[in-house]
């Protein structure tokens, strides 16, 4: 059994260490100082509150309500064309759409700007944007495929406007995370539905 002592201790070593990391970051320019606040909320209290059904309040004051004079993010309601716009203007020529597969490996697909810009106006409905990927792509492995999943078919890996971030590691490449959806046709007429075993998507059913 674990002690409290050993709770408490790695606790200070987590807390310590990750303000490390996150202050090399915002010192780099990879985040603001708001950014890193929001991370510090979600990482010790946020999530666990949530997960753990601990009834704190959802809302107390936290770190990322002191106002900063860092550049502003793209986060809560966004303005899609306007904000491709602004990256495009501050020359970003890439997005990166990221996901995790089952491998807990990091995959990554680029697109040029101006394609995204094209398919969010060819949107009928809210803007929408992605790349199809294989159905293998989640259990990939050194060239071969687990059993598990079909090689047949494909998803679609859409852009998370809200996790959408201006260039930092890689001049001229903005990031994202992308969630996969599946295509599903009934009755000759085509659509998309959240993909049920999409590691992102499982992660934001546990957390809601």
């Amino acid at each position: 059994m674990i002690s409290m002592s050993l709770v408490w201790l790695m606790t200070l070593s987590c807390q310590y260490y990750s303000g490390q990391v996150l202050s090399h970051s915002v010192t780099q320019g990879d985040m603001t100082e708001s950014q890193a606040a929001k991370i510090v909320e979600n990482v010790f209290y946020h999530n666990s509150n949530r997960l753990y059904k601990l009834g704190l309040p959802s809302d107390p004051p936290l770190l990322s309500a002191i106002p900063t004079t860092g550049p502003s993010s793209p986060l809560g309601k966004i303005n899609v064309k306007r904000t491709l716009n602004t990256l495009e203007h501050s020359r970003t020529r890439f997005i990166r759409i990221h996901f995790v597969d089952y491998n807990n490996i990091i995959r990554r697909r680029i697109i040029p700007i101006e394609r995204i810009k094209e398919m969010v106006s060819n949107s009928s409905a809210a803007p929408r944007a992605g790349v199809s990927l294989t159905k293998a792509c989640l259990g990939m492995l050194d060239g071969t495929t687990s059993p598990a999943f079909s090689s047949i078919g494909e998803y679609l890996l859409e852009i998370d406007w809200h996790s959408l971030r201006p260039p930092s590691y890689r001049k001229g490449h903005a990031f994202a995370m992308g969630n996969l959806e599946e295509r599903v046709s009934e009755l000759g007429s085509s659509g998309l539905s959240k993909l049920a075993i999409c590691p992102r998507n499982t992660l934001n059913r546990i957390v809601e």
